[in-house]
């Protein structure tokens, strides 16, 4: 009976194992708030079957799982971080990417559900022009170069030394990496991204990119 007992348990945290994975949503932010005497930040997109979703604590902090399986926390800096990059990018309308490890999926998770992601990302939107060509031997100045779109892409609470910290679809212009925060500004807005340091040891990283949009 105890081996059937201690089969039946391997089995159900086999299962649990199988069916949690990291997954990212998207879409822009329709409302945010603070609830009451729990603090919890909470956010609303704009993404069909994305409901009110409590990220984290604005006053403590907040259990989560990593990429990589490993469990961690949010401190309230980086929760109240992601509050400001959230209500910017609600004002300029900046599509938003938050990261969750677990056994739900962006269109199952529980309206109000408490559910703690380990990165949320803000894009910006920015443009700038070429610049104009050098004077040809026989002749003029060449035209001015194309106008070429770019994205200010930030991103919090990352594993430091990670690789592909800049989720660039296209060429990266430049990039924060590695860092207790960082911020890049655009001519349509800015983000920030926020790390966090224990005893002068960096444990989550923030990264900050300049991307040409694909």
């Amino acid at each position: 009976m105890k081996k059937i007992f201690s089969i039946v348990i391997f089995w159900i945290f086999l299962v649990e194992i199988a069916v949690s994975a990291p997954y990212l949503c998207q879409g822009k932010v329709k409302s945010i708030l603070i609830e009451g005497q729990d603090q919890s930040l909470t956010v609303l997109l704009d993404t069909p079957g994305f409901n009110h979703w409590r990220i984290c604590h604005v006053d403590r902090d907040s259990d989560t799982v990593y990429y990589d399986g490993t469990r961690g926390y949010i401190p309230p800096e980086i929760c109240n971080a992601w509050r400001a990059s959230l209500m910017q990018a609600q004002l300029t309308k900046a599509p938003v990417y938050i990261s969750f490890n677990d056994t739900f999926s962006c269109n199952t998770r529980p309206d109000w559900f408490n559910g703690t992601p380990y990165t949320v990302e803000i894009q910006q939107g920015l443009s700038f022009t070429g610049p104009q060509g050098p004077a040809g031997a026989m002749g003029p100045q060449g035209p001015v170069g194309p106008t070429v779109k770019s994205l200010a892409s930030c991103t919090s609470n990352l594993p430091p030394n990670a690789t592909n910290q800049c989720s660039c679809a296209g060429k990266t212009i430049s990039r924060v990496i590695n860092q207790v925060s960082c911020s890049v500004t655009a001519e349509t807005g800015s983000c920030t991204g926020v790390g966090l340091s224990e005893n002068g040891i960096l444990k989550r990283a923030a990264s900050c990119c300049s991307c040409v949009a694909s």
